[in-house]
């Protein structure tokens, strides 16, 4: 989630936190904090316990909410920092969540078979060739495990080999979330319903005897209700 540092009124410091979906804000969420928080793209001269305001944008949406800094530490390129909502914020973060909860009731509404399955997987980064495993996949995206997950939003050409298939399947699609040292949620880009279809025939054959069909969103994992 990109940052924007300026003045804001009282001279409390305010980052504009701009997401181009609503799920971004979701698989950044803190639940820890006693009134939840988000994890954010951070200037470099924030301060531990610095007081805040984020303007968190996505679209014509957006949501103003204070919090101060609880922990700071260096992502890949960027400084990142745990900011915890204030006690007096309870309302516009039920407003952030809400708008969340409503991206993700769409997405169940839409939402297709999904399989616990592990088939290899191997993808190009900006500088590795990566070989890592599924956790889960439906024909609308997959769950990689990796300790280095890609950057949020690069698109990914990935190559899946499935046991027991003469061919691997390949998959191009973006990173839709992402949770380093654990792995990364890659969503499909558009493809036909012939080769979509092919794609979970191929998974259920994988998952019979193996893995459960799990009736729930690819991106349930990062929602935090």
């Amino acid at each position: 989630m990109g940052e924007t540092s300026f003045p804001a009124g009282g001279g409390l410091r305010r980052l504009l936190v701009s997401v181009s979906d609503w799920r971004e804000v979701a698989a950044n969420y803190l639940g820890e904090p006693p009134h939840g928080g988000l994890v954010v793209e951070a200037p470099e001269d924030v301060a531990m316990g610095e007081p805040l305001e984020l303007l968190i944008r996505c679209g014509d949406d957006e949501v103003a909410i204070r919090g101060a800094v609880l922990w700071k530490r260096r992502g890949e390129k960027t400084l990142l920092a745990g900011i915890g909502f204030l006690a007096s914020e309870v309302e516009k973060r039920e407003k952030l969540l809400g708008l969340t909860r409503q991206r993700h009731l769409a997405d169940r509404a839409r939402r297709q078979p999904r399989y616990r399955v592990a088939m290899r997987v191997t993808y190009r980064t900006a500088t590795d060739f990566v070989v890592d495993y599924t956790r889960n996949i439906s024909g609308g995206g997959v769950f990689v495990s990796s300790k280095r997950p890609p950057r949020l939003g690069e698109k990914v050409l990935l190559r899946l080999y499935p046991p027991g298939q003469d061919e691997p399947i390949d998959l191009a699609g973006q990173v839709a979330w992402r949770r380093p040292g654990e792995g990364f949620g890659l969503r499909f880009s558009p493809f036909s319903a012939q080769a979509r279809q092919h794609l979970e025939k191929v998974v259920r054959s994988v998952a019979v005897g193996t893995a459960t069909r799990v009736d729930s969103p690819i991106f349930e994992e990062v929602t935090p209700f």
